[in-house]
């Protein structure tokens, strides 16, 4: 033990630098589990589904012989969720890196299910909104574009 620290200081240090270690493990791990084809699809806790105010034209859409152009849309969808993986795997990585003892021990006492999704929203939610808002813009105008007299906005 160096001069000056104390094991309680040393203890906390290894503590935070095991969390940071395991919430990088399992963001990289989270990336690849999703950011491949039906990666989001597949898997129900993420699955991409129509907004709300689209489900009920999709199902008439289906009905009526125009499923495929409904899939397309659900492709597009998915396809800017896997596309946002490298900023979103960078945003939270990010959040790890400036994770303090507090955000820690918050974690590690926290409600075991929650925690960690917690501090990623409370410290991630923000930037990752403005940084998928610019590319989503981008699919928006293409989905519309492609969806052109099938389901007007």
């Amino acid at each position: 033990m160096q001069p000056g620290s104390t094991v309680n200081q040393l203890s906390n240090d290894k503590v935070v630098c095991r969390i940071k270690q395991a919430l990088q493990i399992s963001t990289g791990n989270a990336v690849a589990a999703t950011g491949h084809v039906n990666g989001f699809f597949k898997n129900e806790a993420i699955k991409i589904l129509l907004p709300d105010k689209l489900r009920s034209a999709g199902k008439a859409l289906r009905m009526v012989g125009m499923g495929g152009q409904v899939d397309a849309l659900e492709v597009g969808m998915k396809s800017r969720g896997r596309a946002g993986h490298a900023a979103g795997q960078q945003i939270f990585l990010r959040a790890v890196t400036n994770m303090t003892f507090a955000d820690a021990k918050g974690i590690l006492t926290g409600r075991d299910d929650i925690a960690a999704t917690e501090y990623f929203r409370k410290q991630s939610s923000g930037e990752l909104t403005t940084s998928l808002c610019a590319d989503c813009a981008s699919v928006d105008g293409q989905r519309r574009r492609g969806a052109a007299g099938i389901i007007k906005s």
